[in-house]
C-alpha cells in the first residue's frame, strides 16, 4: 500500500525526484592566481650530514626572494670590479 502511495505521489509532482535525487557536488574553487601557491624547500644545513632546513613561501614570495638575492649579487659585483 505504501509503494502505491509512494508512485503515486512521484506520478504528481516529476519535480520531486529531481529535489530527492543527491546533484553532483560543485566544482573545486580554483585559485585565483598560481603564484600564492604555496612551495617549500629543503636545502642542507652546512656543516652537518643529517639537519636539513624547510622553508616554505608562496611562488610570489620565492620569486620576490629571488630577485632581492640576484640584486644583492650584482651589487657586490660591481663593488668588486669598479669599472
Amino acid at each position: 500500500m505504501m509503494i502505491l502511495l509512494a508512485l503515486a505521489l512521484l506520478a504528481a509532482d516529476p519535480d520531486m525526484t529531481a529535489a530527492n535525487t543527491p546533484s553532483a557536488p560543485p566544482p573545486a574553487a580554483k585559485p585565483a592566481d598560481d603564484m600564492d601557491k604555496v612551495v617549500c624547500h629543503v636545502d642542507p644545513e652546512t656543516g652537518t650530514r643529517l639537519g636539513t632546513h624547510k622553508e616554505c613561501h608562496t611562488k610570489r614570495e620565492w620569486a620576490q626572494i629571488q630577485s632581492e638575492n640576484r640584486n644583492s649579487l650584482d651589487q657586490g659585483t660591481a663593488l668588486a670590479h669598479p669599472h
